[in-house]
């Protein structure tokens, strides 16, 4: 339940997002003048918008990578559980606007 929240959430951002990028393994999603940032911090998935903030969006993360493709983002989360959560969210922006 928690990761098809967590990725609808996700799926209505990048949506709405400007740009969309990943770095240093993190995901960054530009809309306007905020720049919100997934990355994960000790065991969880955290979001933070202009570098502030701490909202816990995903708990339970052993590892999390991001890949950006020309229209659409991919997230892999490994789960402290050993379980492979995986999804791919199309954007409607294309890789590097």
């Amino acid at each position: 339940m928690e990761w098809e929240l967590f990725v609808n959430l996700l799926k209505k951002e990048v949506q709405a997002g400007e740009s969309v990028e990943v770095v240093n393994g993190q995901l960054r999603i530009i809309n306007g003048e905020d720049v919100s940032t997934y990355q994960k911090y000790q065991n969880i998935l955290r979001k933070q918008v202009n570098g502030t903030g701490h909202e816990v969006v995903l708990q339970n993360v052993q590892s999390v990578s991001f890949a950006r493709n020309a229209q659409s983002v991919t997230i892999v989360v490994e789960t402290s559980f050993n379980q492979i959560k995986e999804a791919t969210i199309f954007s409607f922006i294309t890789k590097g606007e």
